[in-house]
């Protein structure tokens, strides 16, 4: 089938058939050509359309790869609580970095893992490499906050649920959370300390004690 290879430079046209070889002596206008020095190459209607076409559908596919990956991060990295979407993964990366009493002994930030859980529990386990954090969708932002700092104080505490841990934890909350008065050394289990903490963040939030330190909040 014939069309007509228009010179996108003088307009000048020639009748040839649709499909030609790249070294068709019709398929460029050699009188530009000339002028220029480089070889101008002519078009068909047809094919300006699909090349229009093929940059539009490149555009969208980008665009597309663009919105799933940032679906994918704010997967990987935030938790919607009763407050709002709260990105656990920089929170934490932000209060092991700047709260002195995570500092430990200088050692790498851990990796921050983030698991969604459908049932509305949490739990998390941490080394000194990795704090893996298992949070369900509606929870309180105190109760998120406090499990963070749990773990996070694992990762510098020499022991498990002792006096040493607890120090860390009890100091990394005062960091995090400026005005709240919290034993040096909670008392109790783990779950009682852990209650302790979470009551006195709640307090503060709802109370107006003062700005979470370096929050990180994700935008909804």
């Amino acid at each position: 089938m014939a069309a007509i290879w228009k010179c996108p430079e003088c307009g000048k046209g020639a009748r040839a058939p649709q499909r030609l070889r790249r070294n068709d002596v019709r398929r460029y206008c050699l009188g530009c050509s000339k002028t220029t020095g480089l070889l101008v190459e002519r078009e068909t209607a047809a094919a300006k359309r699909r090349q229009v076409a093929g940059r539009e559908k490149a555009a969208k596919t980008r665009a597309r790869k663009a919105r799933d990956r940032e679906r994918e991060r704010v997967r990987s990295e935030v938790v919607i609580s009763t407050d709002g979407p709260v990105n656990v993964v920089r929170q934490a990366e932000k209060w092991h970095d700047r709260l002195p009493a995570l500092a430990g002994w200088g050692s790498s930030r851990p990796d921050v893992i983030l698991r969604h859980r459908s049932d509305g529990s949490w739990s998390g386990r941490a080394g000194r490499c990795r704090v893996v954090l298992s949070i369900g969708r509606g929870l309180e932002t105190a109760t998120i906050y406090t499990l963070m700092l749990h773990e996070l104080a694992h990762t510098v505490a020499e022991d498990h649920h002792g006096k040493g841990w607890r120090r860390i934890y009890a100091r990394a909350v005062r960091q995090a959370f400026p005005g709240i008065t919290l034993e040096r050394t909670p008392k109790g289990s783990k779950y009682e300390v852990d209650d302790q903490v979470e009551s006195a963040i709640r307090d503060h939030l709802n109370g107006g004690g003062g700005k979470v330190r370096w929050e990180v909040k994700e935008s909804a």
